[in-house]
């Protein structure tokens, strides 16, 4: 699993690196500059039959859930293929986890740190292979002779089902390690853990894979879960919510164990445990909740955990207050995208959006939009002629009658109108095929663009010879800006140019790529075109 990328589909990597049960995860800058993370698939697993259209499915549920509101999950942007490789390319930072602060103040015996998520002493947690010393590719960022990759496999001493965390034969029970964690904190990780788990639970899925290596603290002490489901997808199952209600109490007791300087707090989270192994994880929650007194000042706070993650990892950032909608995926020479971002459902025929609310009228009273219109000027006219006057008099009936000449009137001023303007569509070609697009093009400089350089990328639209408009835009890879266009054409030609100016400054060498996209009439066409900029 060695690779010897620098970056990858845009992102730049780092150095920092660690090996959980899914891959070899690695801090990352994203392409406009954020902090995020990379994680680098086994090819020998996600190469087997079926696991990497799973591990696809599992991430486009995630961002559906992400999309319609769902908070405490680590939002993925992107899954790309390169060659054999698959990478999941994370929109916020992966690092520090939980496990990281729990061991933050233990080392490893023999002067190096103690592996990611793995207790004081134990050995690094190793998946699906042999353990330290055994044969398979080195991760990126591990010195040969490190652990293996190996999901699923039997680590050194103990069973593949030992717990990211636990040492060789270890409980999940037993301490995570003494670190930065307050019984304050602990709490608030185990309440928002919670609240995400039942979140889930409720949209249908479950996490699969819960403990401290799979929870993210941000910079203002939030948790965050990451590689939800992923676990599951490798495996060809699906985990229970009894699962990820057993894991969220072996992470309560791990936890406690950590906070025996506070005796009430850690019985608190004892208790909550027990809970939630029997009763569930709301019950779990509301007993933390019920509980809180038990903690020092009484109260959860996230405070210390906070400056315990930005001590910890520079890579510490709090989650995005909205998720934007991810850039359509770019096609960057052998790096192709593996996902097709879902957005937001257009509403079945003319209804309202997906998940809208219906209107009401009044208190209590639902009303069906389709049913609800307002009365034309026709059905006005019509039903004021059928009114009888019985107060108004005379009077009445002759400034009912003026008024329906008025609109006499108007109605055939307005019909004379459209007469005129649709001769005038005729005249300028209307009458002709109905616009359709034949052909698109893209053409950009072969030569390498040096510093600082205005490049003219160059579109060509053919057409059948119809008048009309099409709407078109351009994107670029090196950046979200999206610029839509509209074309007016004429009967009289079939041959369009649309030019994009792209202006890059700044020193690298980057593949720039400009994509055209025929938005109407449909269908829907495309083409792009590259060049390289050095400087």
């Amino acid at each position: 699993m060695e690779n010897a990328r620098d970056g990858i589909a845009g992102f730049r990597l780092t150095e920092h690196t660690w090996i959980t049960e899914v891959g070899n995860w690695i801090d990352a800058i994203s392409p406009d500059g954020r902090r995020a993370g990379a994680l680098l698939f086994d090819p020998r697993v996600v190469g087997l039959p079926g696991v990497r259209d799973r591990v696809v499915a599992a991430v486009m549920t995630d961002q559906r859930l992400v999309l319609g509101g769902l908070g405490g999950l680590i939002p993925v942007a992107d899954v790309v293929a390169a060659g054999e490789q698959v990478w999941l390319l994370t929109a916020q930072a992966v690092s520090p986890t939980l496990a990281d602060l729990l061991g933050s103040a233990s080392a490893d015996p023999t002067g190096g740190t103690a592996a990611h998520g793995a207790a004081p002493g134990g050995p690094a947690w190793a998946p699906h292979g042999t353990g330290p010393g055994g044969p398979g590719p080195t991760p990126h960022g591990t010195s040969a002779g490190g652990p293996a990759w190996a999901p699923h496999g039997t680590g050194p001493g103990g069973p593949a089902s030992a717990p990211h965390g636990a040492g060789a034969g270890g409980a999940m029970s037993a301490p995570y390690g003494t670190g930065a964690v307050d019984p304050g904190g602990a709490a608030s990780v185990l309440l928002e853990t919670a609240q995400t788990l039942l979140a889930l639970h409720a949209s249908g899925v479950t996490h699969g894979s819960l403990h401290p290596g799979t929870v993210v603290i941000a910079a203002d002490g939030g948790a965050l879960l990451s590689e939800r489901g992923l676990s599951d997808a490798i495996r060809g199952q699906v985990s229970p919510p009894a699962r990820d209600a057993e894991s969220w109490a072996a992470l309560a007791r791990g936890l406690a164990a950590s906070t025996r300087d506070a005796p009430a707090a850690a019985q608190l989270f004892e208790r909550a445990a027990a809970t939630a192994t029997t009763h569930g994880l709301a019950a779990a929650r509301d007993a933390l909740l019920a509980g809180r007194g038990a903690l020092p000042g009484g109260t959860i706070s996230r405070e210390r955990l906070a400056q315990a993650a930005r001590g910890r990892s520079a890579f510490a950032q709090a989650p995005p207050r909205a998720l934007p909608y991810p850039p359509e995926p770019v096609d960057e020479g052998d790096i192709v995208t593996l996902l097709h971002v879902p957005g937001r459902s257009p509403a079945p025929h003319g209804g309202p959006a997906q998940g809208a609310a219906p209107m009401r009228f009044g208190p209590g009273v639902d009303v069906d939009t389709h049913q609800q219109r307002t009365e034309t000027p026709a059905e006005r006219i019509w039903r004021e002629g059928r009114e009888e006057p019985t107060v108004h008099g005379a009077r009445a009936v002759r400034a009912s009658r003026a008024r329906r000449r008025r609109t006499v009137l108007a109605a055939a001023l307005f019909a004379v109108i459209i007469a005129g303007a649709i001769l005038a569509w005729l005249r300028l070609g209307g009458g002709g095929p109905d616009l359709a697009v034949a052909s698109v093009d893209v053409a950009a400089p072969k030569k390498t663009q040096g510093c600082d350089s205005a490049v003219v990328v160059t579109g060509t639209i053919v057409t059948n010879g119809g008048a009309g408009e099409i709407q078109y835009e351009w994107r670029k890879n090196l950046d979200k800006e999206v610029v839509k266009q509209t074309l007016r054409t004429t009967s009289d030609r079939t041959s369009y140019q649309v030019p994009l100016r792209w202006t890059l400054k700044g020193k690298s060498t980057v593949k720039a790529t400009a994509t055209l996209r025929i938005l109407s009439p449909g269908p829907v066409r495309s083409d792009k075109a590259s060049f390289t900029y050095k400087c």
